[in-house]
């Protein structure tokens, strides 16, 4: 899962898809970046690439893209609620 999640967010790094092909599946890539396990398993893995000297963090394209689709919900929600509390001033 994690691999595949790593793909998609190489893919969106490199431009060969958008955020609005990920966005659908939003709510997954979410459920799985604040899985308390998987955090761990990434912590480990973290002092694991740390201790073989490997020069990069681990399924970083699946972090950079969770954190991205966190942004633009948080992004879209704040608009949304910006046009909602439009509307309810105006009745």
């Amino acid at each position: 899962m994690l691999c595949f999640l790593d793909v998609l967010g190489v893919l969106v790094q490199r431009k060969v898809i958008g955020m609005d092909d990920v966005l659908p599946l939003a709510y997954e890539i979410l459920r799985v970046y604040q899985n308390p396990e998987v955090g761990e398993y990434l912590q480990f893995l973290r002092g694991w690439y740390e201790h073989h000297q490997i020069p990069r963090e681990p399924f970083h394209g699946f972090l950079k893209l969770a954190e991205k689709i966190s942004r633009e919900i948080s992004r879209r929600k704040g608009a949304l609620m910006r046009v909602w509390r439009g509307k309810e001033t105006k009745r």
